[in-house]
Formats: structure tokens, C-alpha cells, sequence
């Protein structure tokens, strides 16, 4: 249905280039993903502020530290793709 489609164009909008070629030339591979550019870019910030850290320590829950705060960055880049409608 209409959830559905919306849902695959969600994915495949988070999926586009991070660093599109501009001077229309076209490459096997344009690198890395959004999704991967935001999510890295979070798991940096996560890692990197000793207060966020602590409390994702404390919220874990018993899973993997490394795990856990890869899952939280990822979550981040996808609602952050969501909310601006990507």
C-alpha cells in the first residue's frame, strides 16, 4: 500500500551519495551513503562527549558498549533522514 511505497523511497533516498558528482559523470561507486556520512558523523559526537557515553553506558543494558553505541548513531542518522524528509 502507500505505507509501503513510502517506506522504500525512505530507503532508497537514505541510500543516495553522500557527495553526488555534480559535473554529471558517472562512477561505479559515489562513496559513501547519507546514511553512513550522518551516522558517522554521530557515532564521532557520541563517542567523543564523556557525558553522552556515560549515560548510554548506563542505558544499555547489558549489550555490547561498541554495539550499542553504533545502534544509537545509526538511529540518529535515520531520524535525522526522516526529519528532513529524505
Amino acid at each position: 500500500g502507500l505505507h509501503a511505497q513510502k517506506e522504500l523511497h525512505d530507503i532508497k533516498k537514505r541510500e543516495e551519495p553522500a557527495f553526488p558528482s555534480t559535473d554529471g559523470t558517472t562512477f561505479a561507486n559515489d562513496g559513501i551513503t547519507k546514511r553512513e556520512y550522518f551516522a558517522g558523523i554521530a557515532l564521532a559526537t557520541l563517542a567523543g562527549d564523556s557525558v553522552s557515553w556515560h549515560n548510554m553506558m548506563a542505558d544499555r543494558g547489558g549489550e555490547d558498549a561498541n554495539a550499542y553505541v553504533c545502534k544509537q548513531a545509526i538511529n540518529l542518522a535515520d531520524e535525522l533522514l526522516k526529519q528532513l524528509g529524505q
